[in-house]
């Protein structure tokens, strides 16, 4: 199956665009006001050759996270949407779905038999499925942004395949609650879905990225985590056939046929790597949409785990596997570290090791989750509130700094979420942007609500109450200079 660029996504694009000149027009000066520069500026200049990123959800309301209050997104028409919406074009050049393209978002249809061989039903070739819709955004903003996809495959439950109602779903769980592969199918469906499903992903964005150069002169996709955190941190079940762990409660892994002798399970990360290399470079040359799809509309692919910045054995792991999938003949081309911090100190010289391992590797690198958590009641041993918020800001300019320490290597440096409620941490401040909140600094937008840079200025309300479904008034608090520490960095 091949996607195709309908009249319908051609229309879309064109509506998106429209709207950019329309609501950018009227918000730029606003969105701008409040901030003393915007972190893109040296990523577009080439000043930094990596990106400056964000994760984002499309449409906003209620948070996932209640402890958050409303989410912002993308494609919503409130006020707090599109004062987000300008924000995000103006600081980053790259965004990624924190959930959108995720697995459960795209295989939505479960799949159907073709010529013996079961094949993924998904949304990756529909105009207004998440994929298009994200690109389509990224594409028609002034200046424009690109897209990092997130991600092909992950082991959590809550990522597995759709199915509709009256096809026996891919996975049932057990009397113990484990998610096992439905008797319907066997193990050799399974994988013969997941080869269609991470084929159409790659099918899906180097078109994408065909009609983005051949409307802009750009791709807009340029990596792809081919999966996620499937490392086993429990050492003592390394395989010595595999050089790694997977995890135990991985229903890829444990579904799937056998096919590492001498190690039990399904060695999936090896063909999903293959798989994905394997379409990206038989997809040169063949037309898709009516459009010549080239070498040029390839992406990178990167493996994304999270304890690499500080634990050197899961580091060590991490590139057991990579060195497997290339063993195998997969291709990997970059490792994501998460960064998922806290505001309690930061381990530089691990993380800085892990990063040196990574570039010796032959690997591109990306920071591509970084927050830093603040707890609003620290136990034994911990800094103070205040203490923390600076140490927020030390911490922010520390990873940006990594970055350009090793900015040859560097792709991206991005945020897992923007701003304080568009974060997935519940009620710890974790970004280096405001909660919509009323701006406390003298100046022009002084009093006026919005989402303002944390420059170490009062925030009257910095937590949400999931009782009264509204901001705690009695939660101000003096915030971090995380904003204007990552921006320093980048101006050097």
């Amino acid at each position: 199956m091949r996607f195709c660029i309908s009249k319908t996504a051609r229309t879309s694009a064109a509506f998106f665009a429209l709207i950019a000149i329309l609501t950018g027009q009227a918000l730029r000066a606003s969105a701008q006001a409040g901030f003393p520069d915007r972190l893109r500026r040296y990523s577009d200049s080439s000043a930094v050759p990596f990106r400056i990123g964000t994760a984002v959800t499309l449409q906003g309301g209620p948070s996932l996270y209640p402890p958050n209050g409303y989410q912002p997104g993308l494609l919503s028409g409130a006020p707090q949407d599109r004062a987000y919406q300008a924000m995000i074009r103006s600081q980053f050049n790259q965004i990624e779905a924190g959930n959108e393209t995720k697995m459960m978002s795209l295989w939505t249809g479960g799949a159907a038999r073709v010529d013996g061989h079961y094949t993924a039903l998904t949304n990756l070739f529909d105009a207004k499925g998440p994929l298009s819709q994200l690109c389509l955004w990224a594409g028609a903003q002034r200046p424009s942004l690109t897209v990092r996809g997130h991600c092909m495959v992950y082991f959590q439950n809550y990522t597995l395949p759709t199915f509709p109602q009256g096809q026996p779903s891919l996975f049932v769980r057990n009397a113990g609650g484990k998610q096992v592969l439905n008797t319907a199918y066997t193990p050799e469906d399974l994988r013969d879905m997941l080869r269609s499903y991470v084929q159409q992903v790659v099918d899906a964005t180097m078109a994408q990225n065909a009609a983005s150069r051949i409307r802009y002169g750009r791709r807009v996709v340029t990596a792809w985590d081919v999966t996620n955190e499937i490392l086993q941190e429990d050492a003592s079940a390394v395989s010595p056939h595999l050089g790694f762990a997977y995890r135990a409660d991985d229903a890829w892994h444990s579904s799937g046929p056998s096919n590492v002798k001498g190690s039990p399970g399904y060695d999936y990360v090896s063909d999903i790597y293959r798989w994905a290399a394997q379409e990206m470079a038989a997809n040169a040359g063949r037309t898709i949409g009516g459009r010549r799809v080239t070498a040029a509309d390839g992406f990178l692919l990167y493996y994304n785990e999270y304890n690499l910045e500080w634990k050197a054995s899961k580091m060590a792991d991490a590139l057991a596997l990579v060195r497997h999938i290339r063993a195998t003949g997969g291709r990997v081309d970059g490792l994501g570290f998460q960064a998922h911090v806290e505001a309690d100190g930061l381990n530089t010289t691990q993380f800085e090791a892990g990063v040196s391992a990574a570039i010796n590797a032959g690997l591109r690198f990306s920071l591509t989750e970084a927050d830093c958590a603040i707890q609003q009641k620290p136990g034994p041993g911990k800094p103070a509130v205040a203490q923390q918020q600076i140490n927020q800001g030390r911490e922010f300019g520390e990873m940006a700094a990594l970055c350009l320490r090793h900015k040859q290597s560097c792709d991206l440096f991005q945020l897992w979420g923007a701003t304080d409620d568009g974060s997935w941490l519940q009620n710890a401040q974790a970004t280096p942007i405001t909660r919509w909140v009323k701006d406390t600094r003298p100046g022009p937008t002084q009093g006026q609500r919005g989402y303002w840079p944390k420059q170490g200025q009062f925030a009257p309300e910095t937590l949400y109450d999931p009782a009264t479904r509204a901001l705690d008034p009695k939660s101000g608090q003096i915030v971090s200079t995380a904003y204007d520490q990552i921006l320093a960095v980048l101006r050097k």
